[in-house]
């Protein structure tokens, strides 16, 4: 069985440590990525979980790693921060 994971994106630092801290004190297993390259390159097939991602950012933007992940088969619920 793969354990659910919160797959959060984000380019500043301290938005993803601080998101990360906040989900960890929730008892969720996290995963931080400064990038949406750095995360598809991560993840694993057939992830399960979410994905918690900053919209605007360089590179793939959040908009375009969704779509990039579906493209790759990978599918999670997203939610977008900005």
């Amino acid at each position: 069985m793969t354990t659910a994971t919160v797959y959060v994106v984000d380019d500043d630092p301290d938005s993803l440590r601080a998101t990360g801290r906040l989900l960890r004190a929730a008892g969720l297993p996290v995963s931080l990525h400064a990038s949406g390259a750095e995360l598809c390159a991560a993840l694993p097939p057939g992830a399960a979980g979410c994905l918690v991602t900053d919209l605007d950012m360089p590179g793939l933007d959040g908009l375009a790693l969704q779509a990039e992940l579906s493209r790759a088969g990978q599918v999670l619920p997203v939610v977008f921060l900005t």
